[in-house]
């Protein structure tokens, strides 16, 4: 296990000897005003605030509510309908008895309920195939927010790291200051003196205001940082938050295990495996069109009409009926024999597609197995370089207050700390990413 803080190699500390007003100032913040985030604080915020994850959870839970057997087509489907009819006519009727029938104004009535029932019992067992179908596609739609979960927390993390990165080279600039600082002030009183030229205070003075300068870019870095991460948490850009000052890197990878247990965990993987499930359940939906198809039905009916003139003056049924109808497809235009023909070939794509991502997949595994190890092997020489860059800068330091250097000596140590600062952040972002991608790829990353 590495941890790589920025305080933990080398002795050499010269912070007490400006005021710690000028940093607080410079840094922009004071820490007590900060709410303290850990990472797995900002995962958790992240699993419930995060956009992509909520809307890629509400299409899951869109998938899940279609996986029934109704929408299928197994259960049955009942209708209800019904009717009123009233009218007002003038009416004048003559019948072959000779009767005659003269009304102004007479009116009608016409009620009808209607329950019809439909259950279609065999269709070349298509319906079977359809709930299967919408089964692994509910699966399909865990994996598929799984991996949008897998992507968002890979973009936090290595977000956090990005800050985490930036505030460790905010206090490796800041250290640079105060020595930059004592440099000023010893040129000044060499000067003053006569041991000391203006040129040593004005290469001094240069040298402090562009590691201000740059100090004030990277303090402007960090709030963007801060805002990008909030907005990936799904929560206001403002909020203010510090983060943990330490790179913990604990993955000890064995590759031939990850390769070994890749098609079981990496859920990019197994989505694809859902795809091809899927395609063989399409084809089994299209040949199931070849059959015939059998319906139960039945019919619950009530009419009721009056009429105030006419043969008939009231005319009221109630009862039921039932059966069976079939249907046969004969011919359609060859678009049954052309819908299984493509859904062969979505079988086989498919197959392709699983084919092509195990290989890329495989690929991008030793890819980030390579880099990672690449990585810490970086890490590990960059480690054991600033503790002898810092080493030099003390006995530099040490030399230059003594009068026993000059002050090119004392700037080529202090842009040798700088330059392996900067180099031993950038490995130690570039160390926990890489394991990021690692843990991501061989399935880890979330269960």
């Amino acid at each position: 296990m590495n941890r790589a803080g920025i305080g933990q190699t080398g002795r050499f500390c010269l912070y007490h000897l400006v005021p710690w007003m000028f940093l607080a100032l410079m840094s922009g913040h004071v820490a007590a005003q900060d709410t303290p985030l850990s990472l797995d604080s900002a995962m958790a915020i992240a699993m419930v605030n995060n956009f992509d994850i909520r809307i890629a959870r509400n299409v899951q839970a869109q998938q899940e509510n279609l996986n029934n057997a109704g929408e299928a087509g197994m259960l049955p489907s009942i209708d209800a309908s019904g009717t009123y009819t009233k009218s007002s006519n003038s009416t004048v009727q003559h019948y072959s008895s000779g009767l005659e029938v003269k009304k102004d104004r007479a009116g009608s009535e016409f009620v009808t309920g209607d329950a019809a029932l439909s259950w279609t019992i065999f269709d070349g067992g298509g319906m079977f195939a359809s709930r299967k179908k919408l089964s692994e596609l509910s699966e399909q739609g865990k994996k598929s927010l799984k991996i949008q979960v897998e992507n968002s927390l890979q973009e936090l993390i290595t977000g956090y790291y990005s800050i985490v990165q930036q505030q460790q080279l905010i206090k490796a600039f800041e250290e640079e200051i105060v020595l930059d600082s004592i440099r000023v002030e010893i040129s000044k009183r060499k000067l003053s003196n006569g041991s000391g030229s203006k040129l040593d205070v004005l290469l001094a003075t240069t040298t402090l205001n562009a590691d201000k300068s740059s100090l004030m870019a990277l303090l402007s870095g960090m709030k963007q940082l801060h805002h990008s991460l909030n907005v990936i948490m799904g929560r206001d850009p403002d909020i203010s938050f510090t983060v943990e000052d330490t790179v913990i890197i604990s993955l000890q990878p064995d590759l031939a295990t990850l390769r070994s247990n890749l098609e079981a965990n990496n859920n990019t993987l197994l989505y694809y495996r859902y795809s091809k499930s899927i395609s063989d359940l399409g084809l089994r939906q299209a040949k199931a069109r070849q059959w015939p198809v059998i319906t139960l039905t039945g019919n619950y009916v009530y009419s009721k009409t009056t009429n105030d003139a006419g043969f008939i003056l009231l005319n009221r049924n109630l009862g039921f009926n039932y059966g069976v109808t079939a249907a046969l497809p004969l011919f359609r235009g060859f678009t049954i024999r052309n819908q299984i023909r493509n859904a062969r070939l979505d079988v086989l794509n498919a197959s392709l597609e699983y084919e092509m991502k195990t290989k890329e997949i495989y690929s991008n595994l030793i890819d980030a197995y390579n880099t990672f190890r690449d990585n810490l092997e970086i890490l590990k020489l960059e480690e054991e370089n600033i503790i002898a860059a810092r080493e030099v800068l003390y006995i530099s330091s040490e030399r230059y207050k003594a009068g026993l250097s000059n002050s090119a000596e004392q700037a080529e140590a202090q842009s040798t700390f700088e330059q392996a600062m900067q180099r031993l952040t950038s490995a130690r972002f570039n160390a926990k990413v890489s394991e990021t991608d690692l843990i991501r790829i061989s399935g880890g990353l979330i269960r």
